[in-house]
C-alpha cells in the first residue's frame, strides 16, 4: 500500500507541475477523474495499459513512473535531444532559405545583364542539384528515406547534365554521363539494395556484377553513339575485366564456406591480372604483334621485369588460392565428420 501511495504522490506532482486539474488529466487519457483520484491517494494502481500514455502526458520515461522518482540522466539527455533537433532545425531553416534566395539574385542578374535568361537555368539546375545531397532535405519522407535519397539525387544530376547540354548547344554527350552516373550509383548502393532481398540468398554478388556489366555495356553503347570505336572489342575487353567477379558470383553459389570462396576470388583476380597484357593485344592487335607484350626470363631482370613480375604474382595468387580453397574443403570435412560422432 505505500508504493501505491507513493506512486500516487509522484502523479499528483507531475500534474501540478504540468498545471493540469484532476478532470483534465482524466480528458487526456480518456479515464473518470474518479479513477485519476484513487491512483493520487494509493488507492490502486493505474493499468498497465495506461503506462505510456502517462508517460506521454506526464512527460516522464516508464522507468521515473514505475520508480516513483526523476531520473535525472534521462531528462538531461531529453534537453540535449530537443536542443540538438532545435539546432537542426534551424539549420535546415537557414539553409533552405538561402537556397531560395540564390536562384532569385542569379534571375535578376542574368536579366540585367544579358537581358534574357541563359546561364541562370544552369545556376537553377545546380542549386536544385545540391539541395537534393543535403541530407536534411529527407526530412520530407517519412520511410525507405535511403531510395527516395538516391532517386532525388540521380534525378537532380540527371537534370543538371541534361541543361549544361543545352546550355552548350550539344547534347550528345549527355547520355554517355546519365549512363556513367547510373552505373556510379548501381555500383555504390547495389550491395545496400541487394541487401535487403533476401530470397536471393548466396546469388546476390552474381546478380551484383551481371548488373554492373549490363550497365557498363549501356555506358558503351552510348559512347559508341558519341565517338567511332570497334563496339565488339570494347564489349570482349569489358566482359574479360568482368569475368573473375561473374564466374565468382558463380562459384558462390556452390561454395562451401567463405574459405573456399576465398580462395577461388584470389586465384580468379591473379590469373585476370597476369594475363591482361596477352588478352588486351589479342583483342586490339597492334601492326608488330610482338610490342608491348610482357616476355618472361628469369635470368634477365632488366630486359623482362614486367613479365618476370606477372608470373610471380600468377604462381603466388594461385598457389594462396588452391591452398585457401583446400583449407575451406577441409574445414567442411572435418564439420561434417564431427557431427557424424
Amino acid at each position: 500500500m505505500q508504493e501505491c501511495k507513493t506512486l500516487g504522490n509522484y502523479i499528483r506532482e507531475k500534474r501540478m507541475e504540468k498545471g493540469y486539474s484532476q478532470k483534465q488529466l482524466a480528458q487526456m487519457l480518456y479515464v473518470t477523474e474518479s479513477a485519476v483520484s484513487k491512483w493520487e491517494r494509493g488507492a490502486n494502481y493505474p493499468d498497465i495499459t495506461m503506462i505510456s500514455d502517462i508517460c506521454r502526458v506526464l512527460d516522464i520515461s516508464e522507468h521515473e513512473l514505475v520508480t516513483a522518482s526523476n531520473d535525472d540522466d534521462y531528462r538531461r539527455i531529453k534537453r540535449e535531444s530537443k536542443l540538438y533537433r532545435r539546432i537542426t532545425d534551424a539549420g535546415f531553416i537557414t539553409l533552405s532559405v538561402a537556397y531560395a534566395i540564390a536562384p532569385v539574385i542569379c534571375f535578376i542578374v542574368n536579366l540585367a545583364t544579358s537581358h534574357t535568361l541563359s546561364w541562370f537555368w544552369v545556376v537553377l539546375a545546380s542549386i536544385v542539384c545540391a539541395f537534393c545531397f543535403f541530407p536534411s532535405c529527407m526530412r520530407f519522407f517519412k520511410s525507405n528515406k535511403l531510395f527516395w535519397y538516391a532517386v532525388t539525387t540521380f534525378s537532380s544530376v540527371v537534370l543538371l547534365l541534361f541543361v549544361c547540354g543545352i546550355y552548350t548547344r550539344s547534347v550528345r554527350w549527355v547520355p554517355v554521363a546519365v549512363a556513367g552516373v547510373l552505373l556510379g550509383y548501381a555500383a555504390l548502393l547495389g550491395p545496400v539494395a541487394l541487401k535487403s532481398l533476401k530470397k536471393l540468398g548466396k546469388a546476390k554478388l552474381l546478380v551484383y556484377f551481371c548488373a554492373l556489366f549490363a550497365l557498363t555495356l549501356l555506358v558503351l553503347l552510348s559512347a559508341r553513339l558519341l565517338a567511332a570505336f570497334p563496339l565488339a572489342r570494347a564489349f570482349l575487353l569489358t566482359l574479360y575485366c568482368y569475368s573473375p567477379f561473374l564466374l565468382l558470383g558463380l562459384v558462390m553459389l556452390v561454395s562451401p564456406n567463405r574459405l573456399f570462396t576465398a580462395g577461388a576470388g584470389v586465384t580468379l583476380i591473379g590469373l585476370m591480372a597476369a594475363l591482361a597484357n596477352y588478352v588486351i593485344h589479342l583483342i586490339f592487335p597492334l601492326a608488330n604483334m610482338n610490342e608491348g607484350v610482357y616476355t618472361v626470363d628469369l635470368s634477365d631482370w632488366i630486359g623482362h621485369i614486367n613479365g618476370n613480375i606477372m608470373l610471380i604474382l600468377l604462381i603466388v595468387s594461385v598457389s594462396l588460392g588452391i591452398g585457401l580453397m583446400t583449407a575451406g574443403v577441409l574445414t567442411k570435412n572435418g564439420k561434417k565428420e564431427k557431427l557424424m560422432v
